[in-house]
């Protein structure tokens, strides 16, 4: 399960949730899998999508963009759930102008900052309840590496089970386990991490700030 079937599952309305936070057409497009209109009416958009050949696995072009544009959709409202008592989090990511980038303009940095002392979070959604089934999540590529140099928090959030944890790789960087050729993800390298059910936590505001602070 991908981020546009996770969406769909955790919206009543995709297309809804994005004309409410002001999605441009073209990702409208993406989302209602047009792709015909999305080629002839915004070439730029879709000639971007084309170039990101690493990032969509196995995905077809159209496939891998609306999972990328759902992943926004959701990324939007974890930063809503954050915000509820007061701006602490702002969207700091390279695709934070909700804008589908070419390949060599997809950056690494991670997606939230925290307002009042810039510490950076990174989000990631599990669709099917991999974390909780397995015991495990996985780091594609240098994503580990940047963490903990980055002295980062990662936000894990299982949308199938509206659960969440969050890890510190600032007081604790956890350890990982290095797979070269890992499978689920097109046989691209992963550095796994560890995880226990008890580090799951139902998804709010309450949860989220008090672990996080």
């Amino acid at each position: 399960m991908g981020a546009y079937t996770g969406a769909l599952s955790f919206f009543d309305d995709v297309i809804k949730e994005a004309r409410k936070h002001g999605y441009s057409e073209d990702n409208i497009l993406i989302l209602q899998g047009d792709e015909i209109a999305l080629k002839n009416d915004y070439p730029e958009t879709y000639n971007n999508i084309l170039s990101c050949k690493h990032h969509r696995d196995r995905r077809t072009p159209i496939a891998y963009a609306q999972d990328l544009v759902s992943s926004w959709l959701i990324e939007d409202a974890i930063l809503y759930i954050l915000n509820n008592k007061g701006k602490v989090f702002k969207l700091s990511g390279a695709d934070k102008n909700r804008s589908v980038l070419t390949a060599s303009n997809v950056g690494s940095k991670s997606d939230f900052v925290i307002i009042k002392n810039n510490r950076k979070i990174e989000l990631m959604c599990d669709y099917a309840g991999y974390w909780v089934r397995t015991g495990k999540i996985d780091l594609r590529d240098n994503k580990y590496n940047q963490l903990c140099s980055e002295a980062a928090y990662l936000l894990g959030v299982d949308i199938l089970n509206r659960k969440c944890l969050v890890i510190d790789f600032f007081k604790k960087p956890p350890r990982a386990t290095y797979i070269a050729k890992h499978k689920p993800f097109g046989y691209k390298p992963v550095y796994q991490l560890s995880l226990n059910r008890e580090d799951f936590v139902d998804i709010s505001a309450e949860n989220l700030l008090s672990i996080i602070n």
